[in-house]
């Protein structure tokens, strides 16, 4: 099976995957909240450039700060961007 996933694992060598799977492929850490606030407790920052920093995927980031969001400990501001489309930005409560 050269270059597909089995059972959703990554069992094939890393080399075999196709391109867009090989960005895909990223360390899975687990980011913490405290990680998260330390972050933004100074300055308010987008998913994206916590996830840079964090070295996490975006959307890692992204569920975090949904939940911090959902749970009161973060304040969410909107800016809508001039193309469409907006982005938030998140600041510690």
């Amino acid at each position: 099976m050269k270059g597909r996933l089995v059972d959703r694992q990554y069992t094939t060598p890393f080399y075999y995957l196709p391109f867009n799977q090989k960005k895909m492929r990223k360390k899975h850490t687990n980011i913490t909240d405290k990680e998260i606030l330390a972050l933004i407790k100074s300055k308010q920052k987008t998913s994206k450039e916590m996830a840079e920093v964090l070295g996490v995927d975006i959307t890692s980031v992204q569920r975090r700060m949904k939940k911090l969001y959902e749970k009161g400990l973060v304040i969410r501001q909107q800016k809508n961007k001039e193309a469409g489309g907006y982005t938030y930005f998140y600041k510690v409560k």
